[in-house]
C-alpha cells in the first residue's frame, strides 16, 4: 500500500500538501477569474506558513484562466513562499494555455510547464526544496 502525504489545507477550490519539500497544489475548479486568483494566493501563503518552497501546481481541472486572473499571478502574487513554478498540464489545451500564460505574462517567479510530474519535480529540486514542512491549521479557513 503507497503512504501518500497529508493533504493538510483544503477547500472547495483547491488542496495543498508537501512532497519531498515541494509544496503541491491541485486547483479543483474549472475556471478563474480574478478574485478566485486572490484567493488562490491567500491560501497558498496558509499553506506555506512563511516557509519558502518550490511549488507544483497541477491545473489539469482548468478549461479557463481570466486575463486578470493570468496577469495578477504574473505580476501581483506574492513571491515570499515560492521559489520556483512547475504547472502540470495533461492535454494539449492546457498546455498550450499554460505556455502561453508563461510567453505573454512573463511571470515574476522561474515558471515551467510539464505533463510529466516527475520531470516537473526534478526541474523543481534544482532550485533547492525545503527542509522544513509548515504547520497548518486543519479546516476550512474563514471568510
Amino acid at each position: 500500500m503507497e503512504n501518500k502525504p497529508a493533504i493538510f489545507l483544503e477547500t472547495e477550490l483547491v488542496k495543498f500538501w508537501v512532497e519531498d519539500g515541494i509544496l503541491m497544489e491541485v486547483i479543483k475548479v474549472p475556471e478563474l477569474d480574478l478574485q478566485l486568483a486572490k484567493t488562490l494566493v491567500e491560501e497558498r501563503i496558509k499553506a506555506s506558513a512563511g516557509v519558502k518552497m518550490p511549488m507544483l501546481v497541477d491545473i489539469k481541472s482548468l478549461k479557463y484562466v481570466s486575463k486578470e486572473a493570468r496577469q495578477y499571478f504574473a505580476k501581483h502574487s506574492k513571491s515570499e513562499d515560492v521559489i520556483s513554478v512547475a504547472i502540470l498540464a495533461s492535454n494539449p489545451v492546457t498546455l498550450m494555455g499554460a505556455k502561453l500564460y508563461i510567453l505573454i505574462e512573463k511571470p515574476i517567479i522561474k515558471t515551467e510547464v510539464f505533463v510529466n510530474k516527475k520531470k516537473a519535480i526534478q526541474w523543481l529540486k534544482r532550485f533547492g526544496i525545503s527542509e522544513s514542512i509548515p504547520h497548518v491549521p486543519t479546516g476550512k479557513p474563514e471568510n
